[in-house]
């Protein structure tokens, strides 16, 4: 697309000089032309020549007096006229040309100069990445993390394109590069306030808070509450920060803030889709308290939605079972200590799984049964999605967070509610 572009401009731009310069170059100057001054010298001559006639006719002049005017005034005009042309159209074609050719160089040079300084030149390249990035499906790990590399320097001269920078951003997540996906939400949220206003930038706050709490390990430090601090500094109200509160404090045990925080959510954003989940989640925290479920939300978790229906009371929910084994590539690599992690997470939305098993790599080959018994919080699990990416990963220093030298493998999307067959995973690659 870029090289069809600069072919049809460089094109262009040499049809418009043709256009402007042909006559310069190749223009004439009619042969009997003469300059006016020239012009009226030869009509003055040729009446002086009349009436000299005139007058010998008449007896004025003899012979011998017409003849030495005459020739005066042949003198005078040849003085006039008969000046050499030839030296000086010359010398003025030589000018005209000089000139053309310094103006077909400078004037594209100047264009395109123009052009990359103020025009859209580095969107280009970057919708091609998009646009390439949009089949993702069908490029591998080190592919896709290669795109992105390049997606993010051309970002870095491009800081406003707020297209580039949520992808960017949502690749990272999806990969479960979260310290990169923060940097990115990051980038994206001073591009938002720049084009409209401090309370627009909230939500891409609170984005950076999800990517720097799951980079932390989901621990609310330092950095994850500052997030969340410059979300709700713009916007009190931001339900990504109120989501990620009420997290922090259903796993700290705090369920009165737990509730409030995602009260706030069902009163500000009713038509939110985590809404049946957020309901689920607060009448977890009132059970926890050891208090009546409130009649809205019992309605609600027994009426008529889809992932309520998915997880009635006493049951875990959709069931998905995952058969894992690793490639004989790995087998003889993998550390007798490590451990393997099962998960299923959704497609879009936030990184959190949404049911995690973890076992001893020396269980491989091993065959997981993921639930909503199997849910970190109450507010993402495994019946609050449709599809989800089933994942394996075997860690050697065992923790839950991806890291280079990991064992991976995946498989999605798979619909949660109609697989009923065991799903196959592979674990055949590594993280850079």
């Amino acid at each position: 697309m870029t090289i069809a572009l600069w072919m049809g401009l460089a094109l262009m731009a040499a049809l418009a000089l043709v256009f402007v310069f042909y006559p310069v170059i190749f223009h004439r100057e009619p042969a009997d032309r003469l300059p006016d001054s020239k012009a009226q010298n030869l009509v003055a001559y040729r009446t002086r020549l009349a009436e000299l006639e005139a007058e010998r006719e008449a007896g004025v002049l003899d012979d011998e007096e017409f003849r030495a005017l005459k020739e005066e005034l042949d003198g005078g005009l040849l003085d006039d006229v008969d000046v050499p042309a030839g030296p000086r159209q010359r010398s003025g074609k030589r000018w005209a040309l000089t000139v053309a050719i310094v103006s077909i160089v400078l004037i594209p040079l100047l264009a395109f100069s123009l052009y990359l300084r103020i025009g859209a030149s580095n969107q280009l390249g970057e919708a091609d990445l998009i646009a390439e990035m949009s089949q993702a499906n069908h490029l591998d790990h080190d592919q896709l993390i290669g795109l992105l590399g390049k997606l993010r320097q051309r970002l870095l001269n491009d800081r406003d394109n707020l297209d580039g920078w949520v992808l960017l951003a949502r690749s990272y997540m999806n990969l479960e590069q979260y310290k990169d996906a923060a940097w990115a939400f990051e980038k994206l949220a001073h591009a938002v306030e720049r084009e409209s206003g401090p309370k627009a930038a909230a939500a891409p706050w609170g984005l950076v808070a999800q990517a720097r709490f799951f980079a932390s390990g989901q621990k609310p430090t330092p950095d994850v509450l500052q997030a969340i601090t410059e979300a709700r500094s713009r916007n009190p109200d931001d339900v990504n920060a109120l989501g990620l509160l009420g997290i922090m404090a259903f796993q700290a045990g705090d369920y009165q803030d737990a509730i409030k925080s995602w009260s706030r959510i069902i009163k500000v954003a009713p038509d939110t889709p985590q809404l049946p989940v957020i309901k689920e989640g607060i009448a977890r925290a009132y059970e926890r308290l050891g208090k009546a479920v409130p009649q809205d939300l019992a309605a609600s978790d027994q009426g008529g939605d889809s992932a309520s229906k998915a997880a009635p009371a006493g049951d875990a929910g959709p069931q998905m079972t995952v058969s894992v084994s690793v490639g004989k590539a790995y087998r003889d690599e993998l550390p007798k200590n490590a451990t393997l992690f099962v998960y299923a997470k959704a497609v879009k939305g936030p990184a959190m799984p949404l049911a995690v098993a973890k076992y001893p790599v020396s269980a491989l080959p091993v065959t997981v049964t993921l639930n909503d018994g199997m849910a970190m919080t109450p507010v993402a699990k495994l019946s609050s999605v449709d599809q989800v990416m089933l994942i394996a990963r075997i860690s050697s220093s065992g923790s839950a967070m991806p890291a280079s030298g990991d064992w991976e493998g995946k498989v999605g999307p798979v619909p949660v509610r109609t697989t009923s067959t065991p799903i196959a995973i592979s674990i055949d690659h590594r993280l850079p």
